[in-house]
């Protein structure tokens, strides 16, 4: 009978040990399960990754006609435009300070109870991936100096690497630093460390043929771009420049735009029976076998960098008309020749039409032209 209770014993012990690392496999599966997410890539699936889809739709980033819930290219791109303009590095992969500055301090509430399911990219995917990396972290550092006196004021500034961001009308060794290397790459004839819209001017047109943001500011992403050694001269930029749309190709896409005169402007439409801004020059180019994004926005980070003196017939151009809404370009037309441009306007024009870039309302919000042709 004492050998039974004593066995009983050991059961009964085995027993609560057994369902102690059940429920502690348990806890520790949803634990796991709603772990606070710190990276999406590409190949990733989940609800995770439709709340990424949504947060850069609501952003302007994410142009696909569906949240898929998937992180394909069209999630990528959209992830590698909001790190241009958040000034992250581009790598395409939502990381923990991407989402950081996507969903701010909502990010844990946010991805509370999402899931995530990660992909397997393919082994030659992975490897071009590493080989980019690699070539990142290889980058050489940034040149300018670092200056201790005087203290940072309004107009001069003490540059950090990390932080600072040199724009139009900031003076000091910084500013000259970043000057004496556009001079040396041709996008600039002279330094002063005086920053003028001249430099402004220089720092657009090497963003733009470098691939970033061309905001005309020299913030970290820029300066290093500028360190490298294989920095893009300005000779490389004038050639596309100079080469030109004009010609037949440009005369055609004026000629398609025009029969569109008079169709009514709708928001968020591309054609042909109504228009928005980046909706006319999304349906034209169309035409003619270029595909542009439906946003004034991300046509204006592609092709080359123009000034309103280099434009040609054909050439897109750009319009900052509203002041404070956080987009450098939030309208967009066609170049037509002579100063005029063709588009589809809001307000009271609310209508495709024809203005003119050489005075008034147009001539002030102008921005830049893209070359795209």
């Amino acid at each position: 009978m004492d050998r039974i209770i004593k066995y009983a014993k050991y059961i009964k012990y085995a027993l609560k040990f057994c369902l102690a690392c059940t429920l502690m496999a348990a806890l520790a599966f949803v634990a796991s399960a709603h772990a606070s997410i710190t990276a999406m890539r590409p190949g990733d699936e989940g609800t995770a990754v439709e709340l990424l889809q949504q947060a850069l739709q609501d952003k302007g980033y994410y142009s696909y006609p569906q949240i898929t819930g998937y992180y394909g290219a069209e999630t990528e791109v959209a992830v590698t435009n909001f790190q241009l303009h958040a000034k992250l590095g581009r790598d395409g992969v939502a990381g923990k300070y991407t989402l950081r500055a996507l969903f701010g301090s909502s990010l844990e509430s946010v991805m509370k109870n999402a899931s995530l399911q990660p992909g397997s990219p393919s082994l030659a995917e992975a490897a071009q991936r590493e080989e980019a990396s690699a070539h990142i972290d290889s980058a050489p550092t940034i040149s300018a100096p670092t200056i201790s006196v005087p203290a940072p004021t309004a107009n001069n500034v003490v540059y950090n690497s990390d932080t600072t961001v040199l724009k139009n009308g900031m003076k000091g060794e910084a500013v000259l630093a970043v000057q004496r290397r556009l001079v040396s790459l041709g996008y600039l004839s002279s330094a002063d460390g005086d920053f003028g819209s001249q430099t402004e001017q220089a720092l657009r047109r090497f963003q733009s043929a470098s691939g970033i943001l061309s905001d005309g500011e020299a913030g970290p992403i820029t300066v290093a771009a500028l360190s490298a050694r294989d920095a893009i001269p300005y000779a490389l930029v004038a050639s596309k420049v100079s080469s030109g749309s004009g010609g037949a190709k440009g005369a055609a896409i004026v000629e398609y735009a025009k029969q569109f005169l008079g169709v009514k402007y709708v928001y968020a439409t591309a054609g042909p029976n109504t228009f928005d801004c980046s909706g006319l020059t999304l349906y034209v180019y169309k035409n003619f076998g270029i595909s542009l994004p439906h946003t004034s926005r991300l046509q204006g980070e592609m092709g080359t960098y123009l000034t309103k003196d280099d434009l040609q017939i054909g050439d897109l151009v750009f319009f900052d008309t509203v002041v404070g809404n956080g987009l450098q370009y939030d309208h967009v037309g066609i170049y037509i020749a002579d100063g005029s441009f063709i588009h589809a306007a809001s307000g009271s024009a609310g209508k495709v039409t024809i203005s003119s870039l050489s005075s008034g309302y147009y001539q002030n919000t102008f921005v830049c032209g893209r070359r795209l042709l």
